[in-house]
């Protein structure tokens, strides 16, 4: 008879015998009929087949009793060393210290990071307003210079005019002359 250890730690009688195997009391038992598929089951050692596996089954068990056994002890043992080293108590004050600077570096360090991205902002839209600008004050001047191109060649042709309307008046004005010179010789005949 074999002691199989519960998962509640109490020991749990295992009988074996050559056809049958028992747990707290309950038959367990394995015959062919159950195993219908097994070719273990068919032929003329079908008992010792049958006592072969019950004594393999009996060992198993045996191995899960002593591993949980085992598995307890280390559960006690683990226990007894976090119970002594809950007295012992480590001073992190200057960890806190030193995490309370790094935290103000860091702060500090996000507060410039977010100063320098503003001002490379104001910076870009800065830039863009003169650009802006810029195309606007060389439009406006493209359309000054067009403009002042335009009056200067109507200047020009109004230079051209005017030389030739003075040209016109001192032929004009010399015609006149020689006209009054011509009326003042001929002489003035009374009918």
């Amino acid at each position: 008879m074999a002691t199989l250890c519960s998962p509640r730690g109490s020991p749990a009688k295992l009988r074996t015998s050559s056809a049958s195997v028992s747990y707290n009391g309950r038959p367990w038992v394995v015959s062919p009929a159950q195993v219908p598929h097994s070719p273990l089951a068919h032929g003329p050692n079908e008992r010792e087949v049958m006592q072969n596996l019950n004594n393999r089954l009996a060992s198993y068990l045996e191995n899960v009793c002593a591993l949980e056994k085992s598995n307890q002890q280390l559960e006690i043992k683990i226990r007894e060393k976090l119970s002594e080293d809950t007295g012992v108590k480590k001073d992190y004050s200057d960890y806190f210290t030193l995490i309370k600077t790094l935290s103000k570096q860091i702060t500090d360090s996000v507060s410039e990071n977010t100063k320098l991205l503003l001002a490379i902002d104001n910076g870009r839209l800065a830039a863009d307003d003169l650009k802006e600008k810029w195309s606007t004050e060389f439009a406006l001047h493209q359309s000054m210079e067009r403009d002042l191109n335009s009056l200067r060649k109507a200047k020009e042709n109004h230079a051209v005019l005017n030389d030739s309307l003075r040209a016109d008046v001192d032929s004009l004005q010399s015609e006149l002359l020689s006209l009054k010179n011509d009326h003042k010789q001929v002489p003035l005949i009374i009918y």
